[in-house]
């Protein structure tokens, strides 16, 4: 008696499981997974500043010094063009000795040397050139590059979402309709996103830099193109799929 109620408990279990595998593989034949990806071009509407200043002098106090008057006068002029601190941000700082080396290799202290890098963002476009200029010939800054960028990128994700989605549903369905099947509800959804970004180059820094050497009226004001970003979304989704009817 106790052999047959083990056999039957063994049935039962196998009989479970041989019902989970099924539904299991019933899910899996039962869904499509597919990608769709949506793409719109922009127009920038910030850019963000990589600058930075330096101050030589014979004590680490006089460099410090310098600087700190250079970079006030940078502050100053930021504040000039309507920017305020929030969006300024210092990202590095260095103080240290400069040495020179002679004929036969012995070291000696020719002063000191005081870095610092800052980030700034301008979020009015129109004031961006005129901001360059400032920062260049009342600061002597050096610009290392910029950056355009959105303020609000989540906006222009969220806008073309639903694009990305009805890509993928779209392809979802001439599979199903191919394979003799109708396509189902949304079943899961994994988002994938990028951004583009254009750069301020080298030689153009080069040229703010020359500029800083003239009279301030005695050049036109720069002017930077930021052109569009491109703006990509990508969507890993999974679709049930249900017998033509």
């Amino acid at each position: 008696m106790r052999f047959w109620k083990l056999f039957v408990v063994l049935v039962c279990i196998m009989s479970v499981g041989m019902g989970g595998s099924m539904a299991c593989a019933e899910e899996i034949r039962d869904t499509i997974t597919v990608s769709g990806t949506a793409v719109r071009e922009v127009a920038p509407d910030m850019a963000t500043l990589q600058l930075s200043l330096e101050a030589r002098g014979a004590t680490a106090e006089a460099a410090r010094s310098e600087l700190a008057t250079r970079t006030q006068a940078l502050h100053n002029a930021l504040l000039g063009e309507l920017i305020g601190q929030r969006d300024i941000r210092t990202t590095g700082y260095h103080l240290g000795p400069e040495y020179r080396y002679d004929n036969n290799g012995k070291r000696h202290l020719e002063g000191y040397l005081a870095t610092t890098s800052l980030s700034v963002q301008v979020k009015d476009l129109d004031r961006l050139g005129n901001v360059l200029d400032r920062c260049v010939t009342r600061a002597q800054a050096q610009v290392e590059g910029a950056s355009f960028g959105l303020q609000d990128e989540g906006k222009a994700e969220r806008e073309i979402l639903a694009a990305a989605v009805e890509n993928a549903k779209a392809k979802a369905g001439v599979i199903a309709t191919a394979g003799g099947r109708q396509l189902g509800v949304l079943i899961r959804a994994q988002l994938h996103g990028d951004q583009g970004a254009q750069r301020l180059t080298r030689a153009a820094n080069a040229m703010l830099m020359a500029k800083s050497a003239m009279e301030e009226d005695a050049m036109p004001e720069t002017h930077l193109d930021p052109g569009l970003i491109t703006v990509r979304i990508s969507v890993d989704t999974v679709f049930s799929l249900v017998p033509v009817i």
